[in-house]
C-alpha cells in the first residue's frame, strides 16, 4: 500500500479526530456542543397517531389510531438507528418505555 492511502479492513471511527481538533479551536468545544445539540434536536421522540391498517371501529368500519412515539427525522422508530448512534458516540444512556 503506498502512502495515503487507508485500509479499509476496519471502520474509520471520526470522533477521537473530530474530538482532537476542535479542542485546538477556540471556539471548537462550544461548536461541537452545538452539533450535538442540533443532533439530538433533529432526533427527538414526537407523539403523534397512528394505525396498523387493520384494526377497524366495529360500528363505523373507521381504521382505529392510537398514540406512538416516532423519531421526529421521519424514520418513523423512536429511538431511530441514527439517535442510538449518537448516544453511544456521546457515551448517554437512555431508557425508553414501549
Amino acid at each position: 500500500m503506498s502512502a495515503g492511502q487507508g485500509s479499509f479492513a476496519e471502520p474509520y471511527d471520526p470522533i477521537p479526530d473530530l474530538i482532537e481538533r476542535a479542542e485546538r479551536r477556540r471556539d471548537g468545544v462550544d461548536q461541537l456542543k452545538e452539533v450535538a445539540r442540533l443532533a439530538f434536536h433533529w432526533h427527538r421522540p414526537q407523539l403523534t397517531w397512528v394505525t396498523n391498517g387493520v384494526d377497524k371501529d366495529s360500528e363505523t368500519g373507521e381504521l382505529l389510531y392510537k398514540a406512538a412515539t416516532v423519531c421526529a427525522c421521519g424514520i418513523g422508530e423512536f429511538p431511530c438507528p441514527y439517535r442510538r448512534f449518537l448516544t453511544a458516540a456521546f457515551g448517554v444512556e437512555e431508557a425508553y418505555q414501549p
